[in-house]
């Protein structure tokens, strides 16, 4: 059985340390890595990866802001998370389609949306029903 081996894609710090408030985290990519970050930026969240030992945590992070050309990211964690654990092995986009970040307030917008209704009309082929 092949054993997987992870490597570190960079570093990370926790840049405010307040108890009662969301944390500010700062994510420091290496700089042959750093095209990871390409288009991040046009997701609300990301999921952290990290390993310790062998363990693999994850985390649902808030991203405030995305410096692609350094490697940089800056995110935020709510006061929920008490510290992150371990080298940082991947980052990558959180789709909350599949389901909800944790503190994700949904509103309800549909009663504001209008809906248009539209027919098919059936076409024949060459034996093809569309």
């Amino acid at each position: 059985m092949k054993k997987i081996e992870f490597q570190a894609i960079g570093d990370y710090e926790l840049i405010s340390k307040n108890e009662k408030a969301s944390k500010l985290i700062k994510v420091t990519i290496k700089r042959e890595l750093k095209n990871a970050l390409l288009k991040l930026g046009y997701f609300s969240h990301c999921v952290l990866f990290t390993r310790e030992d062998s363990e693999i945590y994850s985390y649902v992070l808030k991203i405030i802001e995305i410096k692609e050309r350094i490697g940089e990211m800056f995110l935020e964690a709510d006061e929920k998370l008490k510290a992150i654990k371990g080298d940082l092995i991947d980052i990558k986009p959180y789709f909350p389609c599949e389901e909800i970040a944790e503190g994700y307030k949904k509103e309800n917008r549909q009663e504001n949306e209008v809906f248009t209704s539209f027919l098919l009309k059936e076409i024949q082929l060459d034996n093809i029903c569309l």
